[in-house]
């Protein structure tokens, strides 16, 4: 699952303000010792979602329940096969998709 880009800005700015804290807490030379690491960081978040670490063909996403992914994820048309789910909501909520809730409605129903 690859991060929004409303997200990796948000780690961006976060990472900026520590490299401050650090320089006014601890002075240039601690920050320029911070600085690749979070060079660093800022590029694996590039890399986030692009293959690296993807979940595997036939295994359930980030979020996703084994129960969910085999009973519900397998036969929906959302599913996407190896790129992964397809359904926006999906996406930004694993596990909170119209087909799993459905699924969960009708097991309560029939307990």
């Amino acid at each position: 699952m690859a991060l929004l880009p409303e997200e990796k800005e948000l780690v961006a700015r976060s990472l900026q303000l520590y490299a401050q804290m650090i320089g006014s807490q601890y002075g240039a030379a601690e920050m320029q010792a911070v600085v690749p690491m979070i060079k660093g960081i800022l590029k694996k978040l590039d890399e986030v979602g692009t293959g690296a670490g993807a979940p595997n063909a036939g295994s359930a996403p980030h979020g996703v329940s084994e129960e969910h992914f085999h009973a519900v994820c397998s036969i929906c048309p959302k599913s996407g096969g190896p790129t992964g789910c397809q359904d926006p909501v999906t996406a930004k909520f694993p596990g909170k998709c119209d087909p799993i809730l459905t699924y969960e409605r009708n097991k309560r129903l029939q307990a």
